[in-house]
């Protein structure tokens, strides 16, 4: 079975959790701007990605849909071909 996707979005209590630091060190870091967050439903959520910028991380891109087409022909090998 694959494994379940990282989550989006954290809560503060998350946040604080993955952080190693307090719930009050996470929102004196969203009411300094130093951490990003939205309201939603009465709930304070802050991106997985601003997570990773804080703590210096990065996440692993998203694979492309489709890999670019390599020649089956080297480089060096392909100036000398017939057109």
């Amino acid at each position: 079975a694959p494994a379940p996707a990282a989550p989006k979005f954290y809560t503060v209590a998350e946040a604080a959790n993955l952080l190693r630091s307090s719930d009050d060190t996470v929102r004196r870091r969203i009411a300094d701007g130093t951490l990003a967050a939205t309201r939603f439903g009465g709930k304070v959520l802050i991106p997985a990605t601003a997570i990773d910028q804080l703590a210096g991380t990065t996440r692993p891109a998203a694979p492309a849909a489709i890999a670019p087409a390599v020649s089956p022909v080297p480089l060096n090998m392909a100036a000398g071909l017939p057109r």
